[in-house]
């Protein structure tokens, strides 16, 4: 399941399940892309998703930028809806066996 982990200024990012760190086979990059590609964004889509419907603050001026809540409450809607399309997408992974 998707979780929200304080950073140390005191907001919150959403993690992505630890299974998905199993899934990438030897790939590297950003695990935040996950998030993006559950909801059907590429993620410059799902950065400005997270700014403009979602309360997100982006920050990041090296690598990629991620979205940081300020609440958890703020983050809550996004969090419900990414848990939900992963309890589908794993259903259909472990399927597969893939997971």
């Amino acid at each position: 399941m998707f979780c929200l982990e304080a950073t140390t200024d005191g907001k919150f990012m959403i993690k992505p399940p630890d299974e998905v760190y199993a899934l990438s086979r030897g790939t590297s990059g950003s695990y935040n892309v996950f998030a993006a590609r559950l909801l059907g964004l590429n993620y410059a889509d799902y950065l400005m998703y997270c700014r403009d419907i979602e309360k997100a603050i982006l920050k990041g001026k090296k690598g990629y930028a991620l979205p940081l809540w300020k609440t958890k409450t703020d983050a809550k809607n996004l969090l419900t809806e990414l848990n939900k399309r992963w309890k589908i997408w794993k259903i259909k992974i472990e399927k597969e066996g893939l997971l």
